[in-house]
């Protein structure tokens, strides 16, 4: 085959040829015949240069700032003036407009003085010379104006801002949008040496994907998104290097979730809740692998922001480094923590943290700045569609007397999903930034009652609440809901909703309320030591989105502890609906979370959360020890005099966890992890002796 370019050089020879044999016709000689092509052809460069010229200059006078400028004739590149207007600019579409047009006037202006000038010559080799490259003007002026002549023409541009300069405006900002985001991924996977196709290894698949989607290279939409859910199955694939793995969850939760962000935030469209989930799943996986990277916390701080888990997205940024990580990523850092401050109400965090992102990132800025404007802070997912089911009494005491709904607006009922009602807003006096705990547990009482009639069998309260060492600004609030049967994604979709609205009626409480769900036929089996029943339970809890999981039998030691010292909220005492397990069953159960801490433990980055490893292994000890559950500050205590050596690292714990360390604290985690591993040891040993005196 001969190539579009040689085929180009074939063409411009014929018509060449052509235009000497009109030029020897029409001036009886050939030197003037070569002589008037020869200007005619010359005049094709400098026409270029002149069209270029006039969008340089219109592009000055406009005050539109150029960012490149390439004219390269007959080289096959294209030639171009690019500019990069601010979309917020004044009367923008008018300045883009002229901008377009001045590159075609130019050249027809100087089309009409080559006309003038040749047709009054009296020499037929000028007039030839100058009416041809008249024409040539003329022509590049006039296929500059068609917009069907390329997808990036005058004409196309010229007709995009005239006839939808909203969308157009819209466009623009949506591009400079996925440009933060391709530098972002940049700094996250740096770009591979040399060419990449789809088909070689993970990483060359992402690195294939990310060039797409910079470059704009792919046929469609719909052709990134089926590459992104195969780069997505490969993550998930047992046969996937971790950290190949780990960076495509990353990557594809980046691109992804700054896209769902915008959706909700600008366009008031959230996605719907599973594909925030999805996104949720890809950063686990990254964040599993490598929890210490800044890359892997910014994709879990993400998808924690878009779950409506501000706590934990902005605990897991604590600690940027911006002389150490590249400063694309400590900018989009800074700036997700900041939407999360906004969310939490601390606006002034949230100011700070802007200025310390700098500029770099002025979409995603715009971004931060419409969720701090936002009153109430707008969903960033939207629950499964639903239809209304007649209920007078939901949010009868609603500002005005009118109930409110924050998906559907004004109305007199509360909504259904999946089967099951939703409350979708209950009264406002309960909306209170400072709720007391004893509030917060009343209106989600009240919520789910309402919402899961029929499956609710009973809710209890546990944890440190009840155990009576409650820490108003760090301890969580600790909700068992057994059900009448196993949690399917129907109830998710509902259960997701309730969450979200009860976290936007509490901010103060959101992320710290975590709420296992099971079945009772569950806790049967497990306490019956009965197998072969594949159990399923729903949980979240912070740094956890709502999923469901296996009923394993680690979950018994909570269950037992409910059992024995659970707080009735709604139902019959636990002592009575569950089943009493048994004490080596429990046992065993504890042993098994003893083993997993070792490796637990070295995701645990943040000064919070090895304040807690230190103090839960604490209280597990104590439980072996002495067969009772008791709180983390009196299992501390205890636990400084059984190991003198490791006082002073359980002391900092209790005091961190106790006294609202700040998360500036830089921790200690060496010295946790020696503890962790230590202390496990030494349980582990001990029931070996246990058993071996048996």
């Amino acid at each position: 085959m001969i190539s579009s370019r040689r085929r180009l050089v074939a063409a411009a020879a014929l018509l060449v040829l052509e235009a000497v044999a009109f030029a020897l016709f029409v001036t009886e000689s050939v030197t003037g015949a070569i002589v008037a092509v020869g200007f005619t052809c010359l005049s094709v460069w400098v026409h270029v240069v002149l069209h270029e010229c006039g969008h340089l200059v219109a592009a000055k006078l406009l005050r539109l700032p150029v960012v490149a400028v390439r004219i390269a004739p007959f080289t096959g590149r294209r030639n171009e003036v690019v500019v990069r207007p601010a979309p917020s600019a004044t009367a923008l579409p008018l300045r883009m407009v002229l901008f377009y047009l001045a590159g075609p006037v130019a050249n027809l202006c100087a089309a009409a003085g080559l006309a003038v000038a040749g047709a009054s010559t009296s020499t037929p080799m000028t007039r030839l010379a100058l009416l041809g490259a008249a024409v040539v003007a003329a022509l590049l002026g006039v296929l500059n104006l068609v917009p069907w002549m390329s997808p990036r023409s005058d004409g196309r541009n010229l007709l995009r801002w005239l006839s939808t300069p909203t969308a157009t405006g819209a466009g623009l900002r949506a591009a400079y949008y996925q440009e933060e985001i391709s530098r972002t991924l940049r700094a996250i996977n740096p770009p591979l040496g040399h060419p990449v196709g789809a088909g070689e290894d993970p990483r060359g698949a992402l690195a294939a994907f990310q060039q797409r989607w910079s470059t704009g290279r792919a046929q469609s939409a719909a052709d990134l998104v089926a590459e992104a859910e195969r780069l997505a199955a490969l993550a998930r694939a047992d046969t996937t290097d971790p950290v190949a793995a780990a960076a495509i969850g990353q990557a594809l939760t980046v691109q992804f979730g700054l896209w769902y962000l915008h959706a909700a935030v600008v366009n008031g469209a959230p996605v719907d809740r599973r594909e925030v989930l999805e996104i949720a799943e890809l950063a686990e996986i990254a964040f599993r692998v490598q929890p210490h990277l800044l890359s892997a916390r910014v994709a879990m701080s993400l998808a924690h922001l878009l779950n409506h888990r501000s706590e934990q997205a902005r605990s897991l940024l604590v600690d940027v480094r911006p002389g150490v990580d590249p400063p694309d990523l400590c900018g989009v850092a800074f700036l997700l923590r900041a939407a999360a401050e906004c969310q939490l109400g601390n606006h002034a965090d949230a100011d700070a943290l802007v200025r310390a992102a700098g500029g770099g990132h002025p979409r995603l800025t715009e971004v931060v700045a419409a969720i701090r404007a936002a009153d109430p802070a707008p969903p960033l997912f939207a629950v499964a569609p639903m239809a209304r089911t007649c209920r007078d009494d939901v949010g009868s005491n609603s500002k005005d007397g009118e109930p409110f709904s924050p998906i559907h607006g004004p109305s007199g009922q509360c909504a259904v999903a999946g089967g099951y009602p939703v409350a979708e807003r209950w009264p406002a006096a309960q909306d209170d930034p400072v709720a007391t705990p004893e509030t917060v547990l009343s209106d989600l009482r009240d919520a789910w009652s309402a919402a899961l009639t029929g499956r609710l069998l009973g809710l209890y309260l546990h944890g440190s609440l009840v155990a009576g060492d409650f820490a108003p600004d760090r301890s969580d609030l600790d909700v068992l809901a057994v059900l009448s049967a196993d949690p399917d994604e129907d109830l998710l979709d509902v259960l997701v909703g309730l969450h979200a609205g009860l976290d936007r009626r509490h901010p103060r409480w959101a992320g710290r309320i975590e709420v296992e769900y099971v079945s009772l036929g569950a806790v049967r089996d497990a306490a019956r030591r009965r197998t072969g029943h594949d159990h399923v339970i729903a949980r979240v809890s912070p740094g956890e989105s709502l999923h469901l999981l296996p009923a394993t039998t680690h979950r018994v030691v909570t269950w037992s502890t409910v059992h024995d010292h659970g707080r009735r909220l709604l139902g019959p005492p636990a002592g009575d609906l569950l089943p009493a397990v048994d004490a080596d069953l429990v046992r065993s159960a504890l042993l098994d979370h003893v083993r997993d801490w070792p490796t637990w433990v070295t995701r645990m980055t943040t000064p919070g959360a090895q304040s807690y490893a230190v103090l839960t292994l604490c209280r597990a000890w104590q439980r072996l020890q002495h067969g009772r559950q008791l709180s983390k500050r009196r299992a501390a205590d205890r636990t400084v005099v059984d190991s003198p050596r490791w006082a002073d690292l359980i002391v900092w714990a209790r005091d961190w966890w106790y006294g609202s360390g700040p998360d500036t604290d830089p921790g200690r985690g060496d010295e946790v992890r020696e503890f962790v591993t230590e202390l496990s040891g030494a349980i582990l040993a001990a029931e070996h002796g246990r058993h071996a005196v048996r």
